[in-house]
């Protein structure tokens, strides 16, 4: 009898546990898929907030970048006043015929004076510009070389910029697909020709 009813328990628990594995296991493999979900999520969460911060900061940046070109539009826009009277324009033209033998810095000057003023539509701006690149010499004016290419360059024409000159000027923009600039080769007399007082 004592044996029947242990058989009777055995049988009892050996169900139980079956049953228990049947419905838990199931349970089981479903916790590890939530967990496994929200590991996913948790990593998609802090990209998410990773992307968020980057955009922000970026945000950030281009407003700065914006109070910046905005400072510079005004001090543009003052400097073109002050010289629109064409004084200093009339000045510069009269140091570069009566020196001795101009300089690269003479048009270069007279150059971006008349480019502030009168826009890239200026030829006689151009014209200083391409004078000052003929008197200086690379690389020793480097400086100076890359001062007159990038004015040529700002008046529209198309000058291929040297790589040197993204140290010197802080950029290496060339005037892509505007009309070809023809510069003549270094030792032609530069001071030929002064650029005429426009009037």
């Amino acid at each position: 009898m004592k044996s029947i009813i242990l058989t009777i328990l055995f049988l009892i628990l050996t169900g139980a546990l079956a049953g228990g594995a049947y419905w838990g296991y199931p349970q089981y493999l479903r916790l590890q898929e939530l967990e496994a979900a929200a590991g996913v999520m948790a990593k998609d969460k802090e990209k998410a907030e990773q992307q968020a911060a980057t955009a922000a900061g970026e945000v950030d940046a281009g407003a700065k970048k914006i109070v910046e070109l905005e400072q510079k539009a005004r001090e543009y826009d003052a400097a073109k006043v002050a010289l629109s009277s064409g004084v200093a324009i009339t000045i510069l033209e009269s140091a570069i015929k009566t020196a001795k033998v101009p300089t690269a810095e003479h048009y270069l000057a007279i150059g971006a004076v008349r480019l502030l003023v009168n826009g890239n539509a200026d030829k006689e701006a151009a014209a200083a510009y391409e004078r000052a690149l003929k008197m200086a010499n690379w690389p020793s004016s480097m400086k100076l070389s890359c001062a007159a290419q990038a004015g040529i360059a700002a008046t529209g024409r198309q000058v291929e910029i040297p790589s040197d000159c993204a140290r010197v000027l802080g950029n290496a923009e060339a005037a892509a697909g505007a009309p070809t600039s023809t510069v003549a080769p270094a030792g032609v007399d530069a001071a030929k020709d002064a650029p005429a007082e426009k009037r």
